[in-house]
C-alpha cells in the first residue's frame, strides 16, 4: 500500500495582505470547518495591517511616527505587543535590529553611527501608551510584522481547535504547529539561491522559520552605522516565535558569526548565514537532528 504524504492531505487556503501572499496548510478532517478557521485567521491579519503598516496614513504606526515633544497616544494591545517584541530584539541583538532606523532617509557624509530612535521612544506596556521625546521617530515594523501576524493567526486557529498546520507570509516567514499528521513536523528546505542547491532540510515542530536577504541588494540598513548592507547575503533563523525569528534573520545579516552563535545558544535558536564572498555556509545553533 502506498504511504500517504500528510502534506498532500492538508487543505490549502490563501489570502493577500501586507503586500504578500499568506497561505495556510491545515490538516483537519473537515475542510469546510478548516476553511472557516483560515478565513478568521486571515481576517485577523487584515485587521493587524490596518494598525501596523506605515504605508496606511491613519494606522497607529503612522500616528506614532508623527509624535514628538513628549506627546503620547494610546495604542491597541497588538500594536503594543509588536513594539515590545521589537524592543526585545533590539536589546538582544545590541541594536542590530532597529525598527526606528529610517531606511528612506539618505545617509549624509558617508556612514555614521547615529543614536537609535529607541532612546526617545517610550513604551508603557501596562497602559498601552506610546510617547516620543524630542523630534519624531520613524517606526517601521516591516522586519517583524509578518512574523507577528503569523503568531496572531496561529492563536485564532488554535481557538478553533485547529492544531496541525503550517502558515506563511510570502514564504519569508513561516510558522508551524503540530507534527504534520504525525510525521514529526512540517518539512522545509533551505536552498542556496546564490549558488543553487539545497543547504539543508528541517522539520518545524511548534516552531517558526524566517529568512532575510537573498540578493535584494541594499534593502537592509545597518542601524549601527546608518549604511546599507551592499553585498549579497542571506540568513535563515529557526525559533519558537515567528516574530523573533523575523527580527533575528534581519539582524544576523549584520552581526558577526561569533555573536550569532552565542545568541543562538542563548535563545535555543538555529541559523544559517551565507554571502557571495564566503564559500562556506555558516551554521549556528544545534543542527544535529536535522538532515
Amino acid at each position: 500500500m502506498k504511504k500517504v504524504n500528510p502534506i498532500e492531505q492538508a487543505h490549502r487556503f490563501a489570502s493577500e495582505a501586507m503586500n504578500s501572499t499568506f497561505e495556510a496548510y491545515i490538516i483537519h478532517p473537515d475542510k469546510k470547518y478548516a476553511s472557516q478557521a483560515a478565513y478568521e485567521g486571515f481576517r485577523e491579519i487584515e485587521l493587524l495591517e490596518k494598525d501596523l503598516s506605515r504605508y496606511i496614513d491613519n494606522s497607529e504606526i503612522t500616528q506614532i511616527s508623527r509624535l514628538c515633544c513628549d506627546r503620547e497616544m494610546t495604542v491597541s494591545p497588538w500594536t503594543m505587543e509588536c513594539l515590545a517584541a521589537a524592543a526585545k530584539i533590539f536589546a538582544m541583538t545590541e541594536g542590530a535590529f532597529d525598527i526606528t532606523m529610517d531606511k528612506d532617509r539618505p545617509v549624509k557624509n558617508g556612514p555614521v553611527r547615529s543614536e537609535s530612535g529607541f532612546s526617545r521612544l517610550a513604551l508603557d506596556i501596562d497602559s498601552f501608551k506610546v510617547s516620543v521625546s524630542g523630534e519624531p521617530v520613524t517606526v517601521d515594523l516591516g522586519g517583524i510584522g509578518k512574523g507577528y501576524a503569523l503568531e496572531k493567526m496561529a492563536e485564532v486557529l488554535i481557538e478553533w481547535d485547529i492544531t496541525d498546520f503550517l502558515i506563511h507570509g510570502g514564504r519569508s516567514s513561516v510558522l508551524a504547529r503540530g507534527a504534520c499528521g504525525g510525521s514529526g513536523g512540517w518539512p522545509v528546505r533551505i536552498t542556496n539561491q546564490l549558488k543553487g542547491g539545497v543547504i539543508t532540510k528541517a522539520k518545524l515542530l511548534d516552531s517558526a522559520m524566517a529568512s532575510s536577504g537573498l540578493q535584494k541588494g541594499e534593502h537592509i540598513i545597518n542601524p549601527r552605522t546608518g549604511s546599507a548592507v551592499s553585498h549579497s547575503l542571506a540568513s535563515w533563523v529557526i525559533h519558537n516565535d515567528a516574530a523573533i525569528a523575523d527580527g533575528l534573520s534581519t539582524a544576523f545579516i549584520i552581526m558577526k558569526d561569533n555573536d550569532i552563535q552565542q545568541l543562538c545558544e542563548k535563545e535555543s535558536a538555529k541559523a544559517i548565514i551565507i554571502d557571495c564572498g564566503n564559500p562556506n555556509v555558516v551554521f549556528a545553533g544545534d543542527w544535529r537532528h536535522e538532515s
